[in-house]
């Protein structure tokens, strides 16, 4: 009988929730709000990061798709200059030119670089020269600069290794030409906080002589 009443009694109490109830439900309800917000920024978050890196592999592997391309029909000459930093300042390839003049084609990618990677951008530019000597390697670097001839951006590291590798000139080791067998280079982008690094490797398939500076190799392609 006690029970029944007791039931009753519940059935028909309308005081509502107390104070402590209302304040368990709120930090249930909290706890709940904030998990699905976590939920919802890290993914958010890891869309964002793999939208960045999709752009940045894009963006690396157009460049070496033209380097590339450009490396496997050169039928002539390497040029590879670093700069102090042991990045890669100047790839130039130079090929025959076609009209028989003797003259020759030279493409030139010219990482230029800026007070921070946003600046730094590696540029493209050609054109047509009786001699291969620094007053070629200054007139390609300028045509790139001037014609702003923008290949990818963003860069903040460029490495070049070549397989010989190629000996710039010193006092204890004068420099030489190479026949060439591969390029492989390495290029770091960043974009916002994130990093991609890339890198490739070309295989020439024509005879091409190697060197680190401008006078070596016109020595070699013209000895």
């Amino acid at each position: 009988m006690d029970i029944r009443k007791k039931i009753r009694k519940l059935n028909t109490d309308s005081r509502g929730m107390t104070l402590i109830e209302l304040i368990v439900g709120m930090a249930i309800l909290t706890f709940v709000i904030l998990g699905a917000m976590i939920l919802m920024i890290s993914g958010s978050t890891t869309s964002g990061n793999i939208t960045a890196r999709v752009n940045l592999d894009m963006r690396a592997q157009t460049a070496f798709s033209h380097i590339n391309e450009e490396a496997i029909n050169t039928d002539c000459g390497l040029l590879v200059m670093n700069d102090a930093s042991g990045d890669m300042k100047d790839l130039i390839l130079i090929d025959k030119n076609t009209d028989g003049s003797g003259k020759y084609d030279a493409h030139i990618y010219y990482y230029s670089k800026g007070s921070n990677y946003r600046h730094s951008k590696i540029l493209y530019a050609v054109g047509t020269y009786n001699l291969i000597d620094e007053n070629m390697v200054k007139d390609l670097e300028n045509n790139a600069i001037t014609g702003n001839h923008v290949l990818v951006s963003g860069v903040s590291a460029l490495k070049a290794e070549t397989d010989p590798v190629l000996k710039s000139s010193s006092s204890s080791a004068p420099a030489s030409s190479e026949q060439m067998r591969n390029l492989k280079i390495k290029m770091t982008l960043r974009d916002s906080g994130r990093y991609y690094e890339g890198k490739e490797t070309v295989s020439f398939r024509n005879n091409v002589k190697g060197a680190a500076d401008a006078a070596t190799l016109n020595t070699a392609l013209t000895s």
